[in-house]
């Protein structure tokens, strides 16, 4: 045993005549309920909203990111990989087309026709998502000769604009040539 220990137990009595006040006490009460109580804080409650909204885009984010087509979940054979890389490209064509026609020719009434064979082809893209497995193959032919007739009638329409335009400047030319 060392000193300091030697000297309480020998003189314990002593330091037990000493309490201490009231006040030290109901101060120690008051810092152990502060402890107890939480506090609320606008940080925390803040940066929690922040995180609860961060995991909920994310979420959504997931959710469209993987979203499956309908077209996907209905067709199942294995043309569907080949008509999705081809209708790309036919719908791009007739995007082309279609502008180079409304550059061309302002007059054009083809809007009326096109929507006609877009309402086809829509009641096509229903058909296919309810046809069975058999069907699928002639349905996406369908569509694809759909895309075909547009990017004809199209084509057809650009040649006829460009043939009235050289007949003009054709015209032109020569009517300069016979005013000289």
């Amino acid at each position: 045993m060392d000193n300091l220990e030697k000297f309480i137990v020998e003189n314990k009595e002593q330091f037990s005549d000493h309490l201490p006040s009231p006040d030290v006490w109901e101060n120690i009460e008051k810092e152990i309920r502060k402890e107890k109580t939480k506090q609320f804080s606008i940080v925390k409650f803040i940066s929690s909203g922040v995180a609860a909204l961060m995991l909920i885009l994310v979420g959504v984010w997931f959710g469209v990111s993987f979203q499956v087509d309908d077209m996907d979940k209905a067709v199942s054979n294995s043309s569907f990989a080949d008509y999705k890389q081809t209708e790309q490209y036919y719908s791009l064509q007739v995007k082309n087309y279609l502008q180079q026609v409304n550059e061309l020719d302002s007059e054009n009434t083809i809007e009326e026709e096109l929507e006609q064979l877009d309402a086809v082809y829509q009641e096509l893209r229903d058909e296919l998502l309810n046809a069975d497995v058999r069907n699928q193959d002639l349905i996406i032919n369908a569509m694809i000769k759909n895309y075909q007739i547009k990017i004809g009638m199209l084509e057809r329409i650009l040649d006829k604009t460009q043939k009235k335009d050289l007949n003009k400047e054709i015209k032109n030319y020569n009517n300069e040539k016979v005013s000289i």
